[in-house]
């Protein structure tokens, strides 16, 4: 797992499938599953690093004192999955940097799609997107862990768009 580095980032520039973490569509549960992913992911990276255990646990708190470790737990059972079952480099976006933590990376939006996918009800969309993020290796127990995590996360928001009410004319 490596994070994108940018030299001197203030507000670096999306690259190899980055996309702006604010037009990723994400409800609250899943932004607060990327930053708990991301401060897994530089953990994995840096493993001498003193304070991304802290990091790691005041994230999960967004989740509730006490659910938060359920979460943390499942997050981490997952992310060794993908480990296992990924060939390459798994990229991620820096938390620490501000202009870096607002970009999602193909690989981060892989696996939040395939979170959301799941929470929504719609596996088969979720199995695509592990699919792609486990570059077609065997991935049935990333999904399982996907799911895991999913069981223990609340209801998806509703996002409130403007529609037109058909009105039969």
């Amino acid at each position: 797992m490596t994070a994108r580095r940018h030299r001197g980032c203030r507000a670096p520039q999306p690259e190899n499938g980055d996309i702006p973490l604010a037009s990723a569509r994400l409800d609250r549960s899943e932004r607060d599953c990327l930053a708990l992913a991301r401060r897994f992911f530089q953990l994995l990276a840096n493993p001498d690093a003193d304070d991304r255990q802290n990091a790691i646990e005041r994230v999960a708190g967004s989740f509730g004192a006490d659910h938060g470790l359920a979460v943390a737990w499942a997050m981490s059972d997952l992310l060794r999955e993908i480990r296992q079952s990924r060939r390459s480099t798994f990229y991620f976006s820096n938390p620490d940097c501000p202009g870096c933590a607002r970009l999602i990376t193909e690989h981060e939006r892989r696996l939040v799609a395939a979170l959301a996918a799941l929470r929504r009800g719609r596996r088969s969309a979720a199995h695509v997107e592990v699919m792609l993020l486990c570059e077609g290796n065997p991935d049935e127990t990333v999904l399982d862990g996907l799911a895991r995590l999913a069981d223990l996360l609340p209801p998806p928001d509703r996002h409130k768009r403007k529609t037109r009410a058909w009105t039969g004319h």
